[in-house]
């Protein structure tokens, strides 16, 4: 099942002169197809998303930034989806609600060198790692003290003990626009994830189930309110 989506307003912070972006199902940034702005280097810094202009693709920090949305119920409720398109089908159960789809993080991560390692399936999942780009997140929010790294606004299921987030570009895509999860970053290693965690995967989130607590919890001590719109930020470490 494909998502349907619809064509957000793109901040494209270039180093050219003109940008090209492509908006559709995409693999790469310099698709012809355009709903862009081009913006001078010096003014880089100062640009954030929002709901309506959810993604700045900023070439001099070499990151993306993305809009997204707090979903306070999983503070009480664990999950292994961390950002999901909120047009996806999956959107309920994850943490950030994004405002872009897949296909256009999945084509950000390209521009900036990242290699999918699409060694993902449904039947490997159990006893397999996904493997690909290294990808660092942050996150932040009108009023927050700092940008956090992912693992310090969530409660890993082996708390004191667990392994934390260690983000790859696992790829996917095509996998990903069928299943109509809208699934941009998971908490394990996922045959459907634009982006997931290497060091959990579908065995080791069965083995946390039957202990008390299948997934990752928002913590609440961190993160602002239910429905808050936050800023993540995504590079391409390696």
């Amino acid at each position: 099942m494909k998502i349907n989506k619809i064509m957000p307003v793109l901040a494209l912070v270039l180093l050219l002169s003109v940008s090209m972006f492509g908006c559709s199902t995409a693999t790469s940034l310099t698709s012809p197809n355009t709903v862009s702005t081009t913006m001078t280097p010096a003014a880089a810094a100062n640009v954030q998303p929002t709901e309506t202009n959810p993604i700045v693709i900023d070439p001099v920090n070499r990151e993306i930034r993305i809009a997204a949305k707090v979903n306070g119920t999983v503070f009480t409720q664990p999950t292994w989806h961390a950002v999901v398109y909120s047009g996806g089908k999956a959107a309920g159960a994850s943490l950030f609600q994004a405002f872009i789809s897949p296909d256009i993080f999945y084509s950000a991560l390209t521009y900036f060198g990242g290699s999918p390692g699409n060694n993902m399936t449904t039947t490997n999942m159990n006893n397999t790692y996904v493997q690909g780009s290294d990808i660092s997140i942050t996150v932040t929010w009108n009023g927050a003290p700092k940008a956090y790294n992912l693992i310090d606004v969530v409660k890993d299921p082996d708390g004191a003990n667990g392994k934390g987030i260690k983000m790859k570009f696992g790829g996917n895509l095509a996998t990903n626009d069928s299943a109509g999860t809208g699934c941009i970053s998971c908490f394990y290693s996922c045959p459907i994830g634009i982006t997931s965690n290497s060091v959990y995967n579908n065995g080791d989130m069965t083995r946390q189930g039957a202990a008390g607590q299948a997934g990752f919890l928002g913590n609440q001590n961190v993160l602002p309110a239910n429905g808050t719109i936050v800023v993540l930020t995504y590079k391409v470490t390696s």
